[in-house]
Parts: structure tokens; C-alpha cells; sequence
């Protein structure tokens, strides 16, 4: 696995999602977060710990385990960023496939076994 920054992770979700770099900056951000909410404390401590300190910290400013299942977790980045459902579903899968792309393989699965399976299931790499 290589190295990975920052500004290449959210270079390769704006990338990848056809969106500018603000906008793929502030769904990435909003999107960790809502993950963070979806795990437990630990969990997220963790998987914080496994990014450049710019995006870990995303995970853990937030409510750990407040939240649980993909309708939450969408339903937390639309009221957020004010787009519909559709558009922040696809956002979120381009942020978990390129979370699994970046992390060490054990961390992937650790990850996918403390998500809801609703959520888990993006956590793949694009093909």
C-alpha cells in the first residue's frame, strides 16, 4: 500500500466524483464525519489514527456511535450540504471506495466489521 496525504485523498474523491475540489473537500469532510457517528468510540479512534492527521481528525470531532445504517448517515449529509439524497449517496460511495483503497487491508476489514452492513458494503475498491 502506498503512502497517502491529505491532498491526494481528497484530490482522488473530487477526482473521481466530477466534482471541484471545494465541493469534494466539504462532502469528504461532511462524509467522515457522519462516519464517525456511525462507529464506536474506539473504532473511530482507530480508523483516525490510519489517516494523514487532517482527515482523522474529521472522524473524531464528532458523536461516536450516534448514528447508525446509511439512511442516517445520508440523511446527515443532505441536511448538511442542503443536495438531495441521490447525490449524496454517490458521494459517500466514491469517499468509502477510496477509503478502501488507501488503508492497510486489515484496517479495511476492521472498519467494514464495526459499520452497519448497509454501509460496509461500499467499503470496496472501484473496479
Amino acid at each position: 500500500m502506498e503512502s497517502f496525504s491529505s491532498a491526494s485523498f481528497l484530490r482522488r474523491v473530487a477526482e473521481r466524483a466530477g466534482l471541484s475540489a471545494a465541493v469534494g473537500g466539504d462532502l469528504t469532510e461532511a462524509t467522515l464525519r457522519g462516519l464517525g457517528e456511525q462507529l464506536p468510540a474506539e473504532h473511530s479512534a482507530a480508523l483516525a489514527g490510519e489517516l494523514p492527521p487532517t482527515l482523522g481528525v474529521w472522524l473524531s470531532a464528532t458523536d461516536p456511535g450516534s448514528a447508525r445504517g446509511l439512511g442516517a448517515l445520508l440523511e446527515r449529509l443532505a441536511q448538511g450540504d442542503g443536495r438531495g439524497l441521490s447525490f449524496c449517496a454517490q458521494h459517500a460511495a466514491v469517499v468509502l471506495q477510496v477509503l478502501a483503497e488507501v488503508l492497510r487491508p486489515a484496517a479495511v476489514r476492521a472498519l467494514a466489521q464495526a459499520l452497519p452492513d448497509d454501509i460496509a458494503a461500499l467499503l470496496r475498491p472501484s473496479d
